[in-house]
Parts: structure tokens; C-alpha cells; sequence
């Protein structure tokens, strides 16, 4: 009962946790959309509320990070404005999507940690049925009850096998039943899985199988102790099973240790952030070339590109790691070419890849009991032949530019595009990473990146040119390798 009641609250620390830091996102977003470097982030909030209370987290992180220092040190450390900093941050995380396909936690430290909730099967206690493992009738102790299979576990019912392989004729096989006592009529036999007999109620059998020997002399249950024996008057080939179910009685007070439990857990994963930096340089010439000119201003195009080789990063490294995950799954295909199912032309054959992809949510379903796909992530010209799907609804709110874009919706799937470059680690142009995020658990996810803050240092040099670095403080941690899985469409035209 005890740790029953801290894992509750442990729960609760954590939901209060995540409902805290939304309010908190929400009210930065406003304050911050005020402002120059938090521009618009009111309007993506709109359409896009985990992006827009990222990217204010991630501005309040730096905004702290900066306040140690006076805006002259800033100057001249950074040789730039505070507010220019600020505005990096903003288009390194609004331009990146892997939050969307994946996940991104804000750090409030650099050994911050991601929580999760584990719904666990409780280890039983040390009976004489559970002393091995600490397993109670099929649920493995402490694994996560959606991942594993265990359809006795919250019942008075029990399997155990009592035999297996060749046996001569009338010979016995002998067994006890516990816990007990046993509730009569509540006994079933199979034979290699097949229902063959039950108990009589009054500690005899009946069976359909000719060969069983329904004798009370040579085949019976005695409910109290458990002990049972029977016999089959015919020889058992090689290869036979022999399965007994039965009932305990779970109203007798000494049984109060066999019931099933699940326990809840909080659990976490701590991150490790470390800087990813970028260096850049310009001359002086170029500087006074752009603003001359009326071409723009050196540092404003240098904000953008900085933010924009960031935010690229991050969706570039996004798509390799989930791509390396994916690939220890098993990888489903789906042939483009209509001719081999019959179909009468192209279009009305790509209708069909829904099916698919609903199979492969399938499989992470039986893998560990929860998940459709949600998300895919796909190469250029498989986006094309997903666009010519019926279900599929484009949507132009993202510019096509950068490492990926969210193409559309392909039914409840949103479809995000990225660039084809499979020497370099990235998906092929007629592959896809279909993920499944879980949408009402903060922790439950494929794959999480942590994000602290930013880090700059600049420097003139006499020759004229300025050099400097700026890098993303953040981790990455794989949460559940079965979330993503890979697709390969091949004959597309």
C-alpha cells in the first residue's frame, strides 16, 4: 500500500508538472509575441500549440541566460544585440519539425530529465506458485502492461501445463493445483490446445477424448489440497501438450497475496546536454557591400541563416536517428506497380497504401499494445504519389524549404517531407518513417530531444573579418525503438 501511494503521488507530481509548465508556455507565448524576437509565435499558437510553447521556453531559457551578463557584454562578447540572439533561437526551433514528428522537452538545467508513466505489472509475492521470477499467472514483474501479454493475470483463472511429450498408455500424470482451494466446476483439460474434458464438480472428470479414463479410481481432483491425477488409456504420441485450467477461490482470506497487480510508476530519463555548435564569418567588405547597396544588413541575414542551418540540423539529425531506430524493426513494403494486384490503373491502386500503412500500425499495436501511425516522415517523390490519394489534403502553411515540411494530412496521418539523401543517412525518395506519437502522454514517445538554450561567442579579426559560433545546448534520448517503423514503395512512376 505504500508504494502504491507514492507512485500516486509521484503520478500526480507529474501531471501537476506538465499542466505547469503549459500555463507557463501559454502566458510566455504572449508576453514574448510582443516582442521582436518572439514575433508571430501568438498566431503558430493557433496552429500550433507545442511548437509555439516550445519556442517560448526555449526564448525564456536564453532571455535567462543572457541576464547574467549587462547588454555591453553582450556587445562584445557575442558582438551583436541581445535581441538578435533571441530571434535565432525563435527560427532554429519554429522552423524545425522534428518536435512534430517527434517529440522536444524544454531543460530548465542541463541535467533536466523527461518523465513517463510506466503502468507495470507488480512483482507477486514469494507463494509457492510465484517463488520463481516473482510472476504471477503470466505477467512478467515490472513490465509495462500494454507491451506483454497476460490474459490471466486479472483473473481467479491459472494454466498450467502438466505434461509433455510421449507417455505410454494407463500410465498417470500426476499434479497439484495452487493456490487452493480449487472451485469445483471450474477445471478444464486440452490436449494440444484442444478442450477435452472438465471437472464433474464432485472431484471426478468428464471428457470427450474416447482415451480418457474417466475412472474416479484412476482419475480424480481432490479441491481442497489441489492434488490431482489422470490417465489416458491409449499411448501419448511424441510432440503432445497437456494443459489444465483452473479456478482458485480468491474469496478465501489467506489468498490475498495471489491476487494480480498493476502498479503505476513515474519513471524518468535524464538528459545530458551538450552544445552543437556552428561557426560562422563575413567580412567587413560584405558588410558594408549589403547595407550599400540596400541589399540588407550583414547581421539580419546572418540570423537567418544561422537559424535556419539550426533548425535544418535539427531535422537532419531527427530523421537519421529515427531512421537507424526504424530499421531494427521489421521494414514493410508496398509494391506501386498496379498490374500486380489487378488493379486497373495507377490511381486507384494508390488508394491501397492506406491499408498498409494501417497494417503496419497494427504491428506496433501487437508489439506493445498500443499505437497507430500517426505521423510520416517520407521521401520526395513517394510525398508526390501520397498527394493523388483521395484522403489526401494538402497543406501549404509551412514554406518548401529547409530540411523537411509538413506536406498535408493522408487522412489523420500528418505527412511531413524530407529532402532525399540516402547517402548521407537520410530517408530515400520512396521510403517513409511511420510513427506513432502518443497524443495524451507528454513522456510516451519514439524519440526526445531536450533543448536548453543557445550559446554565441564572436570575435573581429584585423583582417577585416568576423568570426564566431553559435550552438544549441540539447540532448536526445530513444524512449521506445517500436514507435517507428519503415516503409519502402517501390515502382513509383
Amino acid at each position: 500500500m505504500l508504494k502504491d501511494r507514492q507512485n500516486q503521488a509521484q503520478l500526480d507530481k507529474f501531471k501537476q508538472t506538465v499542466e505547469t509548465r503549459v500555463k507557463v508556455a501559454d502566458r510566455l507565448v504572449e508576453s514574448w509575441s510582443r516582442t521582436t524576437s518572439g514575433a508571430k509565435l501568438s498566431d503558430l499558437l493557433k496552429t500550433d500549440k507545442v511548437k509555439a510553447r516550445n519556442a517560448a521556453l526555449n526564448l525564456q531559457n536564453q532571455a535567462k541566460y543572457m541576464n547574467r551578463m549587462s547588454e555591453a557584454t553582450i556587445r562584445t562578447q557575442f558582438n551583436t544585440v541581445p535581441e538578435n540572439v533571441l530571434k535565432i533561437v525563435r527560427i532554429g526551433t519554429t522552423q524545425s519539425n522534428r518536435g512534430n514528428f517527434l517529440h522536444e522537452w524544454p531543460l530548465i538545467t542541463t541535467d533536466d530529465a523527461i518523465y513517463f508513466v510506466d503502468r507495470v505489472y507488480a512483482p507477486a509475492e514469494a507463494t509457492a506458485q510465484t517463488a520463481s521470477g516473482g510472476n504471477l499467472r503470466g505477467g512478467t514483474a515490472n513490465s509495462r502492461i500494454y507491451e506483454t501479454i497476460a490474459p490471466q493475470h486479472a483473473t481467479e483463472s491459472y494454466t498450467v501445463q502438466v505434461h509433455s511429450g510421449s507417455l505410454a498408455a494407463n500410465t498417470a500424470i500426476n499434479f497439484t493445483l495452487a493456490p487452493q482451494p480449487i472451485v469445483p466446476l471450474w477445471i478444464q483439460i486440452r490436449k494440444n490446445g484442444a478442450l477435452i474434458g472438465r471437472d464433474n464438480g464432485q472431484g471426478g472428470f468428464t471428457s470427450t477424448d474416447p482415451t480418457f479414463n474417466t475412472s474416479t479410481t484412476v482419475s480424480s481432483v481432490n479441491y481442497a489440497s489441489g492434488v490431482s491425477t489422470f490417465q489416458f488409456t491409449s499411448a501419448l504420441p511424441a510432440g503432445t501438450t497437456v494443459e489444465v485450467e483452473f479456478s482458485w477461490d480468491s474469496e478465501v482470506k489467506d489468498n490475498y497475496d495471489e491476487y494480480g497487480r498493476v502498479d503505476i510508476k513515474v519513471d524518468k530519463k535524464r538528459f545530458n546536454a551538450r552544445p552543437f555548435p556552428l561557426g560562422y564569418s563575413f567580412t567587413k567588405m560584405v558588410e558594408l557591400t549589403l547595407s550599400s547597396t540596400g541589399l540588407g544588413s550583414a547581421e539580419d541575414i546572418l540570423i537567418r541563416a544561422v537559424g535556419d542551418e539550426h533548425a535544418m540540423r535539427k531535422d537532419f539529425q531527427a530523421v537519421r536517428l529515427a531512421l537507424s531506430v526504424a530499421k531494427g524493426n521489421p521494414i514493410t513494403y508496398f509494391d506501386a506497380d498496379h498490374t500486380a494486384t489487378g488493379d486497373d490503373n495507377y490511381y486507384n491502386h494508390a488508394q491501397r497504401i492506406t491499408t498498409t500503412l494501417k497494417g503496419v500500425g497494427g504491428q506496433i499495436f501487437d508489439d506493445i499494445g498500443r499505437g497507430v501511425v500517426n505521423k510520416l516522415v517520407v521521401g520526395s517523390q513517394l510525398a508526390a504519389y501520397l498527394e493523388i490519394h483521395t484522403a489526401f489534403k494538402v497543406d501549404e502553411t509551412q514554406p518548401r524549404v529547409g530540411a523537411t515540411y509538413l506536406s498535408g494530412r493522408l487522412g489523420d496521418i500528418e505527412v511531413y517531407v524530407c529532402r532525399s539523401k540516402p547517402s548521407l543517412g537520410l530517408i530515400a525518395d520512396n521510403q517513409a518513417l511511420a510513427i506513432y506519437r502518443n497524443p495524451d502522454e507528454e513522456g510516451d514517445v519514439a524519440i526526445a530531444f531536450g533543448v536548453l538554450t543557445e550559446l554565441a561567442a564572436a570575435l573581429d579579426y584585423p583582417e577585416f573579418l568576423r568570426v564566431g559560433n553559435i550552438g544549441t545546448v540539447e540532448d536526445k534520448l530513444v524512449i521506445n525503438s517500436k514507435f517507428i517503423r519503415l516503409v519502402e514503395v517501390n515502382n513509383l512512376q
